[in-house]
């Protein structure tokens, strides 16, 4: 489990082929790339690309690695796949006893040397509960040869209060007197976000003061690469480089995030957050962008950083231009804590977090100013 500078939660659930010593031979590198990917802001789909890369370079021919990775998004309460050989996933909503069973989209990671993974956005409610297991699970055998399978699990869920004990106390009983047969883990995640342990601000680390430095970058990315990376995690982790901004990432993770994806959404592929009002909207959104985007064939968003050193401490403005048509910013709520729909609450979290939001032309330039004090 990990935490993203832009306050998203990500798990990872591996199995590997076999058992012992060789079969965790994969285990430290998997761990280290989710890690070290999950905190500099890369999203699900960068971070389950270069595991399975790894894993193709590392693993014999006969071992791959079956896993899903999971996002928790609280600003638009949804959740984001990327499933791998693993058995069927289910979200379970114990007010309405509603079952989604999540299928496995995607072949197990290190059997191929690249691949594009598919990726499921689900909405997720306060009541929905998350539940994720390998196969040793549903394949734990009684006395008899029978296995423990799907239904044994979907039947605790649903008629029982608290399914993870259910699972585990019928798995158990079902197993009795028998030995076990393979590594068993069960998982179940609790989709209630909106005052998760995880969203709370965590304590400062103490760092040694921070000396302002006044320094100029700018970078332009054209549709071929926006087609293919998202730039924003390696744009911070070079700005990190250059002033070391390491308590104030996060908010400016967040900053720069919000500002690419208006220029590439609205901007470029000329997405409607309206769409979002309902949980098929949002769906339907997602969807599109995924497919607009794979689509598109011109245009470029530019980024410009300018960092100049104040009295209290240090300004840096960020400008974000597209070559879209732009989009109305005049009609955006500016109160976040009343803006409680599933969009427009982007340019809200711009103002609490910048000093200063200036759009112009069309709405496809924007100037914001964030200060910090040493």
């Amino acid at each position: 489990v990990a935490k993203t500078p832009g306050n998203q939660l990500y798990a990872l659930l591996g199995d590997f082929t076999g058992h012992g010593l060789a079969a965790s031979v994969g285990a430290g590198p998997a761990a280290e790339i989710f890690h070290g990917m999950a905190e500099k802001g890369f999203g699900i789909s960068e971070i389950i690309i270069e595991i399975n890369r790894k894993m193709h370079k590392l693993l014999p021919v006969n071992m791959f690695l079956a896993a899903t990775i999971v996002a928790f998004f609280p600003d638009t309460g949804s959740i984001s796949l990327i499933t791998c050989g693993l058995p069927d996933h289910y979200l379970f909503n114990r007010t309405s006893k509603q079952l989604q069973v999540i299928v496995s989209k995607n072949l197990p990671l290190g059997i191929i040397d690249s691949f594009e993974p598919g990726v499921q956005t689900l909405s997720i409610s306060k009541e929905n509960f998350l539940y994720l297991f390998t196969d040793g699970v549903i394949e734990a055998e009684n006395t008899l040869g029978e296995q423990f399978d799907a239904p044994g699990v979907i039947h605790s869920i649903e008629n029982n209060a608290h399914g993870y004990e259910a699972v585990l106390s019928a798995l158990d009983t079902h197993t009795k007197d028998r030995e076990q047969q393979d590594d068993i883990t069960f998982v179940e995640l609790d989709c209630n976000i909106s005052d998760a342990q995880w969203m709370q601000a965590t304590a400062k680390k103490v760092h040694k003061k921070l000396v302002a430095l006044s320094w100029k970058n700018s970078m332009e990315f054209h549709s071929s690469t926006l087609r293919h990376i998202n730039p924003v995690p390696m744009v911070i982790n070079s700005i990190m480089e250059i002033q070391g901004f390491i308590e104030h990432r996060e908010a400016i993770f967040l900053i720069v995030t919000e500002l690419f994806a208006n220029a590439l959404e609205h901007g470029l592929l000329g997405m409607d957050s309206k769409i979002k009002q309902s949980s098929e909207g949002f769906m339907q959104y997602y969807s599109a962008r995924e497919e607009r985007l794979a689509q598109l064939s011109d245009g470029y968003i530019k980024m410009s950083f300018n960092h100049q050193p104040t009295d209290a401490g240090g300004k840096l403005i960020i400008k974000m231009q597209d070559s879209g048509q732009g989009f109305d910013f005049s009609n955006v709520s500016s109160d976040l804590e009343q803006n409680e729909q599933s969009f427009g609450r982007g340019i809200s979290l711009l103002l609490n977090l910048c000093k200063e939001i200036e759009y112009s032309g069309n709405g496809n330039r924007v100037k914001a100013v964030y200060e910090w004090t040493a």
